[in-house]
């Protein structure tokens, strides 16, 4: 074959090639899309008790007490046993058989709860009614305003160790202090300043 013939052959293989190539469409950019602007962060109020002056501002603004999300301070334990009986015979011969069985209901420390009542005791002091299971509005553990720590806590016999908690009453045990409500709150003071300038005060001028 004349060298002129290869050169051609050469020339048109590669200029089906560029055309081959050339006419497949060239990928679309991949275009990242940016990130969503990040959520405004929440201001996160330390824990302190509530106390009766709280709660009456609250009630003086005319705002509702059910809006603050109160905790726990201390972990409680709720502790009941309940006893069943039944009869058997047995051979002839009757017997008595006694099962009983202990139930705990735990509140760990710093559980959230919502006020679900308020009113005040035989003694006039306030209570507050909360509670920490979204299962039933009724079982609810009772606060009661104590002026010597100064902040609501949990009402319960001291002799018996039995708390009420719906509509029965179990025997409550805690480890560390008091239990007591808190809530998350801060405050903030803003200096308004004003002046006034005094322009001074003159004898009349006589006629």
């Amino acid at each position: 074959m004349k060298p002129v013939k290869i050169t051609r052959l050469v020339f048109a293989a590669i200029l089906s090639g560029f055309i081959f190539f050339g006419c497949g469409s060239a990928p679309e950019p991949v275009v990242e899309e940016p990130p969503p602007p990040p959520a405004p962060e929440r201001p996160v109020y330390p824990l302190r008790p509530i106390d009766v002056n709280i709660v009456e501002q609250v009630l003086e603004s005319g705002d509702s007490l059910k809006k603050l999300q109160y905790y726990i301070s201390e972990p409680v334990t709720l502790m009941k046993e309940s006893l069943r009986q039944n009869v058997e015979i047995r051979q002839g011969a009757g017997l008595r058989r006694e099962m009983s069985a202990t139930g705990q209901i735990v509140i760990r420390k710093e559980t959230a709860g919502i006020l679900v009542n308020t009113f005040y005791g035989p003694d006039r002091r306030r209570v507050l009614a909360v509670s920490f299971d979204a299962a039933n509005d009724k079982d609810a553990l009772f606060f009661l305003w104590n002026a010597e720590e100064e902040r609501f806590t949990l009402d319960y016999d001291t002799e018996s160790g039995l708390v009420n908690y719906g509509d029965q009453k179990y025997l409550v045990t805690f480890p560390g202090d008091m239990p007591h409500l808190l809530i998350r709150f801060s405050e903030e003071r803003t200096d308004n300043p004003s002046e006034r300038v005094i322009r001074g005060r003159f004898i009349p001028q006589e006629n």
